[in-house]
């Protein structure tokens, strides 16, 4: 209690003099202003004493608990709010309050529990009314399909088409089992936590979780969202449960079907129903919601006359999470049988961002034992709660790569890892001795050409051109345009727009200018004039014309080259990289004739003296620029695994495609090998202990005149039989190819016979024994299967090569996982959270 002094606004409280000018109140107008208590007893006591009547209520008010306090001789609307320390004395009033509280909880559960189960019954009482008239209907169509004449064959047919289950399976669950008996509960705990609350406790150390306990349905939205994996294993143990529940059943009126003629599908055969939704949906990129549209149901009505209802957004996404946890199982599984034949993962990995959500990408592969290549996800984390940079890139790709089974020392576990060239990729992956995407990394070159004073001009004009058509629709605009193709039998195709986030786009729209010429120079002769002054600012005169088309001819080789090294699962692209990047370069070089092969033209060549003085200087800016990334500034480890799995490459294996290359060095073909045959000794051939034992002392001899490759000083040591392979003659260049076939981006020379300059060695050695063999000549074999039929002869050389060659040269597939998120994504589902993509994403890519 406390009472007021008369002199001054001091109160006193427990012999102490506080001031409290902040906590007047008016107290239903009586005796003035007064302060509420601050004390249930004051040792001044006197006038103005408030004395507390009870306890009515509690909150949580920024961390500190308070009490409403009913005060003696005031109404209600002068309670007041007061902290447990202004109570002193009142324990026995709080303890009165939280009794009248427990009270009052339980008879709100019970009206709850109640209503629940009044519902329950109507909700029961409505399905067994929609399944007798759905079995009504069943039958008349049934007597409808036998017809008066009673024609058996008839009769058997419908009885063939009828299906025989219970009908309550399809739209009854398991029922709800109390608070205390629901298996969600042993994951969490109330210590620690406020009233009503409960935390997880399958999160780490010192991170809590706060969920509310009134029902389970948060505690099981918990489980299914963060802990998807515990979700899948619960959800099997109640389905074991249910299942044995259901054989100990002996009430033959629980067998019995609600109509004998006509009954719903098996729960079993649902439920396989129900998964092949949620497959379908995330292998296509539908909206998980699109099983509770009306009309989706209707076809399904129509097909099953009411025998099964598809599944509702929830049984979807437990599907879904179903099929990600046998995704990530099926990764685990491939990488322990890996570990097993001795081989390592490969992966490639990006970041993706869109509209608030982001993700962190990668993609592992490896060659099968029927020798496919198998592109499997590993990780689709989130990465949308913190900045990308290198060291979180690193933690991520250890906790993505720990997960799917590998080794928690991932540099030691990954054998070849490729990424673009963004610094935080760079650097997150610096310790696996990372490669460069080769397509990133080319098109950074074409951009320099593009963006050369002769070249950037004329990109100005096209986009401008194409921004005009596709605004100006009408008969002056893109109407004309079709017009004027048809008049000049070209195709009729709408102008292609520019994307810079897609390879070769901008390739694309020259070449679309290129094809379409004569049908633009007819459209500013006769529309010109009404296009208006933006199209006409735009115009290309004849020298944009004929820049065009020699731009267009130094690209279209990069272009089909960009196409062809995308794949990542039909074909082994890195054996490719070494030859095909220099054949490109060897195209551009100052003294090089521009091939202009076009289809359906005669192909011509141009000196460099005919060229465009324009085009000349971007092409030999271009062709610097791919030196310095692909010869001067490559790092060791990425050519030497670039060098060693082109040796490994039938067609390759002589080196030949670096002669008469003026900007490669003679020795790099001694250094391919030399790492090769080290690679080979101490890596794979697991009986060359012998061999080196035999030769302790042998030494390298070097070629004359030839002197040591730049990258061969940081190279491992060379081994015994360091000798030459068997020299072959280079193959003669043909000046045409192909469209996108590696035929076509390679320019062989014929090959003359191979001589041996050596005896062949005496002990059986897999390596020289296919060294020693001659070079295959068609460029377009198929590669892995040649290697599939070499296995029993060569097997641990063949075990090299799948190592080898299950590197991917780029980045593409992560780019295409990309490409089904952003599906995933887009104006009608962005309301997918990087956590529902990573499962959906995990769904697709590796359930079968």
């Amino acid at each position: 209690m406390r009472r007021r002094s008369e002199s001054r606004d001091t109160f006193y409280w427990c012999g102490l003099e506080v001031l409290n000018q902040s906590n007047w109140r008016s107290l239903n107008g009586e005796q003035g202003k007064k302060r509420t208590p601050i004390c249930a007893f004051d040792p001044a006591a006197g006038n103005n004493i408030y004395e507390p009547e009870r306890v009515v209520a509690q909150r949580l008010e920024k961390g500190v608990t308070k009490f409403l306090v009913k005060w003696v001789n005031y109404g209600e609307r002068s309670n007041t709010w007061e902290p447990i320390e202004h109570l002193a004395g009142c324990e026995d009033m709080i303890v009165e309050f939280k009794e009248r509280e427990k009270i009052r909880l339980e008879m709100l559960e019970k009206a709850a529990e109640e209503k629940r189960l009044e519902k329950q019954a109507a909700k029961d009482a409505h399905e067994k009314a929609l399944a007798d008239e759905a079995a009504a209907r069943r039958q008349t169509a049934k007597e409808t399909q036998t017809g008066a004449s009673g024609n058996p064959m008839g009769r058997a047919a419908a009885t063939a088409a009828t299906v025989v289950v219970d009908v309550d399976a399809g739209t009854r669950g398991p029922s709800k089992g109390s608070r205390r008996s629901s298996p969600w509960w042993k994951f969490f705990t109330e210590k620690g936590s406020e009233d009503g609350h409960a935390n997880c406790i399958l999160h780490k150390a010192g991170a809590l979780c706060d969920e509310s306990i009134k029902c389970t349905t948060g505690l099981r939205n918990h489980i299914m969202y963060v802990h998807p994996e515990e979700f899948v294993r619960v959800q099997s143990e109640l389905k074991m449960k249910e299942e044995s529940e259901n054989k100990l059943k002996t009430d033959a009126g629980q067998q019995k079907v609600v109509q004998a003629q006509v009954q719903s599908v098996p729960a079993k055969i649902r439920d396989k129903l129900h998964l092949a939704h949620s497959r379908w949906l995330v292998k296509n990129k539908r909206p998980l919601s699109l099983p509770e549209d009306k009309e989706y149901r209707d076809i399904w009505e129509l097909a099953m006359h009411g025998a099964y209802v598809p599944p509702d957004a929830t049984t979807v996404r437990s599907g879904v999470l179903k099929l990600s946890a046998e995704g990530l199982q099926k990764l685990r599984q491939v990488n322990t049988e890996l570990r097993d034949q001795g081989l390592k993962a490969t992966i490639a990995g990006d970041i993706w961002s869109d509209r608030g959500v982001s993700l962190f990408g990668i993609v592992q592969y490896h060659i099968d034992y029927e020798w496919n290549i198998v592109e499997l996800l590993t990780a689709a984390t989130p990465f949308s709660d913190e900045r990308h940079t290198g060291d979180a890139i690193d933690k991520k790709t250890a906790e993505a790569c720990s997960l799917a089974g590998l080794s928690y020392d991932v540099f030691s576990s990954v054998f070849f890892a490729v990424s673009d060239n963004g610094a935080n990729m760079v650097k997150g992956w610096d310790g696996f001795g990372r490669a460069p995407c080769c397509v990133h990394t080319v098109q950074l070159s074409v951009k320099l050409f593009l963006s050369h004073t002769a070249i950037a001009p004329l990109r100005v004009k096209q986009k401008g051109i194409v921004t005009h058509f596709s605004q100006s629709t009408g008969v002056d605009g893109l109407q004309a345009l079709k017009a004027t193709q048809k008049k000049c039998l070209l195709p009729v195709h709408h102008p292609v727009r520019d994307n810079d986030t897609r390879w070769s786009g901008s390739y694309d729209q020259m070449e679309f200018f290129r094809i379409q010429q004569r049908a633009i120079q007819l459209y500013d002769v006769e529309h010109a004039r009404k296009a208006g002054d933006v199209y006409r600012l735009h115009q290309l005169d004849l020298e944009d014309w004929l820049i065009n088309v020699q731009a267009v001819a130094v690209l279209q080789p990069v272009a089909d080259w960009t196409q062809h090294m995308q794949g990542t699962k039909s074909y082994a692209t890195l054996p490719l990289i070494l030859p095909t990047i220099y054949n490109l370069m060897e195209s551009m070089t100052a003294d090089a004739n521009l091939v202009l092969a076009f289809q359906g033209e005669r192909p011509y060549e141009l000196q460099p003296d005919e060229m465009h003085a324009g085009v000349l200087a971007a092409r030999t800016l271009m062709f610097q620029d791919f030196k310095c990334r692909w010869i001067d500034n490559l790092k060791d480890d990425a050519k030497r695994v670039y060098a060693i799995s082109t040796l490994l490459h039938p067609c390759f294996k002589s080196y030949s495609f670096i002669e008469d290359l003026s900007f490669i060095p003679a020795a790099d073909k001694r250094w391919a090998l030399k790492e090769l045959r080290t690679e080979w000794q101490f890596s794979w051939n697991i009986d060359s202990d012998k061999q080196v034992e035999d030769e302790p002392n042998k030494e390298v001899v070097e070629l004359d005149g030839e002197e040591a490759s730049p990258t061969a000083g940081t190279a491992a040591q060379a081994t015994p039989g360091e000798d030459m392979a068997p020299a072959t003659s280079s193959p003669q260049l043909i000046k045409k190819k192909g469209k996108v076939t590696l035929g076509g981006l390679l320019v062989k020379k014929k090959r003359a016979e191979l001589l041996p300059d050596e005896p062949t060695r005496p002990q059986r050695d897999e390596l020289e024994e296919y060294l020693n063999e001659e070079e295959e000549v068609d460029v377009d074999m198929d590669v892995l299967k040649w290697w599939r039929g070499q296995e029993s002869r060569w097997p641990k050389l063949s075990k090299m090569v799948k190592q080898y060659f299950a590197s991917p040269a780029s980045s593409a597939g992560v780019e295409r996982v990309f490409s089904a998120a952003g599906k995933m994504h887009d104006d009608l589902k962005k309301a997918a959270k990087d956590s529902t993509l990573q499962h959906s994403l995990f769904a697709a890519t590796n359930a079968d």
